[in-house]
């Protein structure tokens, strides 16, 4: 079977999605099947360009690429699982949470933008005429909550073995807090810093993620610097499989302090 996995892309930037659909296109192959990540760029500053985003992934038809017919298509992630396919299902990472959750609690910045109350019922109407009739499962209950709050869609839960789960071990405590993401304003790093700026015991941070978002990265590093921090934290990107696992081994805590993830 012939199956396109359909995520969305920033260019230049790496995180869980991008794991999450290497790993499902391993599985599928391993299964026998051929698949394919199928991306759709995703830029969102301004708020304008969403519609342009959400026009583009809606008029994606994979139901033949190229003169070779796809026989099932997944979709992943907003605007990517917008695209066309007769045989369509879902296993949705997330929606695009400026227009939910984010803008129940007024952190989207869809809030500060003057078309942002017209993209999200865009977005809205078109990830209900996308959902609606066909099977919807999420990577977690918390997805699937929001979704049915929001939209009134019913889904239904898969979760998926962390990636390192092959490399994960026990291992003696090193004193430091492993802090495991990109770098970026929406990873809220600033807040495990400024947590570490408080303690009274000698523990140590340690970032491993690459900045998506250079001035929050200058960001931390100046708050770092202000706080007389540096000798207690340090900072690394891109390390393989089995030094990654070593610091999680190591690690008196993990911190993934983002909202409501």
């Amino acid at each position: 079977m012939r199956i396109a996995l359909l995520n969305a892309q920033v260019p230049f930037v790496r995180g869980g999605a991008e794991l999450l659909a290497e790993g499902l296109q391993r599985q599928l192959q391993m299964a026998g099947h051929e698949a394919e990540i199928v991306s759709v760029p995703h830029n969102w500053n301004p708020a304008s360009k969403l519609l342009d985003t959400l026009l583009a992934g809606s008029l994606v038809d994979i139901d033949e690429l190229g003169g070779l017919h796809i026989d099932l298509a997944i979709g992943l992630k907003f605007p990517a699982y917008l695209a066309r396919h007769a045989r369509k299902r879902f296993w949705v990472l997330h929606q695009h949470r400026q227009a939910y959750d984010m803008w129940e609690d007024g952190t989207s910045d869809l809030l500060t933008q003057p078309e942002g109350a017209m993209v999200k019922a865009a977005i809205e109407d078109a990830d209900t005429r996308a959902f609606e009739g066909r099977p919807v499962y999420t990577i977690s209950a918390n997805v699937s909550e929001r979704m049915r709050r929001f939209i009134g869609i019913e889904s239904t839960p898969i979760y998926h073995p962390p990636p390192l789960s092959d490399y994960l071990k026990p291992g003696e405590d090193k004193g430091y807090v492993l802090v495991p993401s990109r770098i970026g304003p929406a990873k809220r790093q600033k807040l495990v810093l400024e947590a570490l700026a408080l303690t009274r015991t000698p523990v140590r941070l340690i970032f491993v993620g690459k900045p998506d978002v250079p001035q929050y990265e200058a960001e931390l590093h100046a708050f770092v610097a202000a706080n007389g921090l540096s000798d207690r934290v340090e900072w690394y990107q891109g390390l393989p499989v089995e030094e990654l696992s070593d610091l999680y081994a190591g690690a008196q805590a993990v911190a993934f302090v983002p909202i409501d993830e």
